[in-house]
């Protein structure tokens, strides 16, 4: 299979060093975008001569105020500045290619100088105002159909990625990318977008599909007269033979990569194929070769000022010398290490230097020349009238004024607008906080009153009815959680409970429930654990069962017929630590591709969900939140007609199988007769948690006030308290408070447990409350509670 490999790898790279001849530059080039300068195409192959010929063109644009056409020759000059790998001066072509183009009102070469400006960033390895840059890009496009605008902009953030080590990030911005392009069009850009996905499946050791990419963009590499985009082909190649631990194949790629550096004059490109050379012959053991030919790529880099290609490939030799007993020229490789750090820290300064200076000599060039064309326009009307001058100074004041009098409005109006916009923001999630809560004082009564209902003797019809009541309520309960979680993630108030969990016996437990649903559905339910998770790990049990929860049930919603299923696997372990991969699969119609990308967000919708009235589009969103702090990702896949799985891996601590979910303890004393103190002043959840209590025997007193609560407790023993948290007349933690004190004087200590619509702070103590019960309440739950 490995010889396989490699005699179509060399078969497909004889293929691509054909383009290199000259026949192939007569081939028709198929650009990438439109409208573009003639210089931009030649800068692929003299940018030299692309710089010199650019500054008499740009005077005379800027002497006939032709905007689009200095956008243009500054596309072409940043071009060429990325050939010659200037990326400072590729970031200050970009800027005045945007410039410009906002000056002529063209949308989409402004698009293409946010692009290039945020690739000279990125490349300088400042990406958060690459970032900005490219989500500026993003939004202008929003209002564009430019597939490949949007196809660049992915460009960019996988090349992005890529410097940040996120392959996988990567791999997926360049699949997204290839897909937007239209088949047959812009084909250098889908090329480089090839590139980025084999460089990247190369990294992630996706060996096949780095080979079909490379396949794809050398048959495209013959149409385009490019060399080093070519060359960047190539170099791709060696980089999947060395991976492969292939020797042979990948000193055969330098060589051909080498050939291909000598014929266009490229010395990187040289340096890349000496590198790339002696790496194969390390893996062939040949370390004194290895050596020599990592100093000769050393040379080639330091002789371009490529600091970070010469201090990678100087390290190389530094290892290779630490294995060997050449002390003086191991020292001497050292030294020049330590003197390219040094170098390349001085040069980032420089380049963040040079970036202000050069902005600085601009705004100075320009004031001269404003000021030189103001002293010639006075001195012509000083010579015809004086008076002339006189008025056209006094215009120029008085604009003057107006407009830094205009600008400082305005800076104080988008003050004032980003105030307003936070402020909005942060009242925006409250509403839903209190939409959530106040939802639950009547969805609490509603439900005492569906069980007060049914404990009467009611004909069938009613009974229906009284069940019909209870799920709408229920409903209206998950929905008003579902903001209660929403906006607690977006606060970032919301974390986990970690606690020792026998996962296996807890998922199983969990299932029955929706094997249960399913099987009323008539749906078959599968589900797989695999028997080498351990005997207990520690997780948020609650928080899990939530999203697996939100998945099967979407997938019971979606699917008329076949099955739903959920599987635990266990990828890897070690004594202390196990990566487990969950999901949750069906066999419905499926997700349109064009769905998927929003499937995450909050209160989205797709074509199939949006036929399901029920649900508020939240339940994705959250989970995924849930997911990620938890230290996972969900990742969905869909075949439409065949069906859609959601998984996500989560790393989890392996903990004592000795200390299970529920160690053991003394039994808790009995709930029925004890005396209770009930504390709410809702009329409706009064009625209702007296009857939850009676029904548990318990002997009740009601207030409706903290002051009535308080005197209750002076005068009465009780052996428990259930109190709103949130009274008219006081807090729910200075009740709390009082209550034990008051009890404390009296040498008893019932138990205390807050009944709220919110979740409990993080800052609450088990000094003021034992438990917390929220809304709305069940008599399982509050039993809970009172017997703990």
């Amino acid at each position: 299979m490995h010889k396989a490999f490699t005699s179509l790898l060399w078969r497909q790279a004889l293929l691509v060093l054909l383009a290199a001849l000259p026949v192939a530059s007569a081939r028709a080039q198929i650009e990438s975008y439109r409208d573009q300068h003639p210089l931009e195409q030649q800068a692929l192959t003299d940018p030299d001569a692309v710089l010199l010929s650019i500054q008499p063109l740009r005077k005379r644009a800027e002497q006939s105020g032709d905007h689009l056409t200095l956008a243009r020759l500054a596309l072409a000059e940043a071009n060429a500045c990325r050939v010659k790998a200037d990326w400072f001066c590729q970031r200050r072509a970009g800027s005045l290619a945007t410039e410009a183009a906002r000056n002529g009102n063209d949308p989409y070469l402004e698009i293409r100088g946010l692009i290039m400006t945020a690739r000279g960033h990125a490349a300088m390895q400042d990406f958060n105002s690459a970032e900005t840059a490219l989500g500026e890009a993003s939004a202008r496009l929003r209002h564009l159909n430019e597939p490949t605008l949007r196809a660049d902009v992915a460009l960019a953030y996988s090349s992005i990625s890529a410097s940040l080590g996120k392959s996988e990030l990567a791999q997926r911005y360049a699949e997204s990318g290839i897909a937007e392009l239209p088949p047959g069009q812009a084909l250098p850009l889908r090329v480089r977008l090839l590139r980025n996905l084999a460089k990247a499946a190369v990294d992630l050791r996706r060996f096949e599909r780095a080979r079909e990419a490379l396949f794809e963009a050398q048959e495209l590499v013959l149409k385009i007269d490019d060399p080093k985009l070519r060359g960047e082909i190539w170099l791709e190649y060696g980089r999947l033979a060395l991976a492969r631990q292939d020797p042979e194949e990948t000193k055969r790629m330098a060589s051909l990569i080498g050939k291909e550096a000598l014929m266009l004059k490229n010395s990187q490109l040289s340096g890349l194929s000496l590198e790339l050379a002696a790496r194969g012959e390390i893996l062939s053991g040949n370390v004194i070769k290895a050596e020599q030919g990592l100093i000769d790529a050393a040379r080639k880099f330091r002789e371009l000022d490529l600091y970070r290609d010469e201090i990678r490939v100087v390290r190389e030799v530094v290892r290779l010398h630490a294995s060997r007993t050449d002390v003086g020229t191991f020292r001497e490789m050292l030294d020049r290490l330590n003197e390219l750090s040094e170098q390349v820290t001085e040069r980032e300064r420089e380049i963040a230097t040079d970036d202000f200076e050069d902005r600085l000599r601009y705004a100075e060039q320009e004031a001269e020349l404003t000021q030189a064309n103001a002293r010639a326009e006075a001195d012509r009307l000083l010579a015809a009238s004086a008076t002339r001058t006189s008025q056209l100074s006094r215009v120029i004041a008085v604009v003057s004024v107006i407009a830094v009098v205009a600008l400082a409005g305005l800076y104080l109006m988008l003050r004032r607008t980003m105030r307003r916009l936070k402020h909005a923001e942060a009242e925006r999630v409250n509403a839903m906080l209190r939409v959530s809560h106040d939802l639950r004082n009547p969805l609490n009564g509603i439900l005492g009153l569906c069980a007060s209902l049914r404990s009467k003797a009611l004909d069938q019809q009613s009974q229906q009815l009284v069940a019909s009541i209870e799920s709408a309520t229920q409903g209206m309960g998950a929905l008003a959680q579902d903001l209660l979680d929403h906006g607690q993630l977006e606060r970032g108030k919301l974390g986990l409970k970690l606690r020792a969990v026998q996962l296996g016996t807890n998922l199983r437990a969990f299932a029955e429930q929706y094997k249960a649903r399913a099987y009323a559905r008539g749906l078959e339910f599968k589900l797989v654990v695999d028997s080498r998770i351990p005997a207990a790990v520690e997780v948020d049990a609650d928080r899990l069962q939530q999203v697996l929860g939100n998945l099967l049930g979407n997938a019971m919603k979606f699917t008329q017929q076949g099955y739903v299923g959920l599987s635990v696997r266990c990828l890897q372990q070690t004594p202390t630590q196990v990566e487990l991969e969950f999901a949750v699969d069906d066999s419905g119609h499926g997700i349109a591709a064009n769905e998927l990308a929003r499937l995450f967000r909050p209160f989205e919708k797709g074509e199939e969900g949006a036929r399901h009235r029920s649900g508020a589009g939240l339940g994705l969103a959250i989970s995924q939140d849930l997911v990620q702090l938890m230290g996972g990702r969900i990742e969905v896949s869909s075949d439409l007609g065949r069906g859609t799985r959601f998984q996500f891996r989560l790393s989890l601590p392996v903990v004592d199988p000795g200390y299970p979910d529920e160690a053991p303890s003394q039994e808790p004393p009995p709930v029925a007769g004890r005396r209770v103190l009930l504390v709410d002043d809702d009329l409706l959840n009064r009625e209702f948690h007296v009857l939850l209590l009676n029904a548990m025997d318990c002997d009740v007193r009601t207030a409706e006030t903290a002051e009535q609560a308080l005197i209750l407790a002076r005068q009465e023993d009780f052996g428990a308290c259930l109190l709103d948290y949130e009274l008219p007349d006081a807090k729910g933690t200075e009740l709390a408070r009082e209550l034990r004190s008051v009890f404390s004087a009296r040498g008893v200590k019932p138990r205390i447990v807050a009944v709220s619509g919110h979740a409990p702070s993080s800052s609450l103590g088990r000094d003021l409350v034992d438990d917390w019960v929220m809304k709305p309440t069940s008599l399982e739950r509050l039993r809970e509670a009172l017997e703990a």
